[in-house]
């Protein structure tokens, strides 16, 4: 009997790490970008989702397309860590019942989106949406033969 309820576990994860994507911060028309200002972080001293860019590094361009170039901010990171947990019960030599839990971001981590990159709006810099969605977990049934 002990054999039964100690013997047939499996666990698996998949732990998700990647960086920030790059993107293009741009003016209203999304063809001309901003002037660099020299000296200035563009990133945010305290970086958070309501303000992921130094609006103050960035000026109106005083040529045509302004000197800030393609793709050089980046969002934030993603961590995703799923888990599940399997418990096998064997019915005979073919046929066995599973029972499955799992659990998508286990840690429930906030994985943002990208910023407004349109400079100049009220909302340049700031995240408002996530790509990933809170702790998830579910249960699962399964009879191979």
């Amino acid at each position: 009997m002990a054999g039964h309820l100690l013997n047939g576990w499996n666990m698996n994860s998949i732990l998700t790490l990647q960086a920030g994507r790059p993107f293009t911060i741009h003016l209203p028309n999304r063809t001309v970008r901003p002037d660099v200002v020299a000296g200035v972080d563009p990133v945010a001293s305290n970086q958070g989702p309501d303000n992921w860019i130094n609006a103050a590094a960035f000026t109106a361009p005083a040529g045509a397309f302004g000197n800030l170039g393609r793709n050089t901010a980046r969002g934030p990171a993603l961590r995703v860590l799923d888990f599940s947990i399997v418990k096998k019960f064997p019915i005979n030599e073919d046929r066995e019942l599973q029972f499955r839990t799992e659990i998508f971001n286990l840690t429930n981590t906030p994985n943002f989106g990208l910023p407004d990159q349109e400079f100049g709006s009220g909302n340049f810099g700031v995240i408002s949406s996530t790509v990933t969605s809170g702790r998830q977990i579910q249960f699962g049934l399964r009879y191979e033969f």
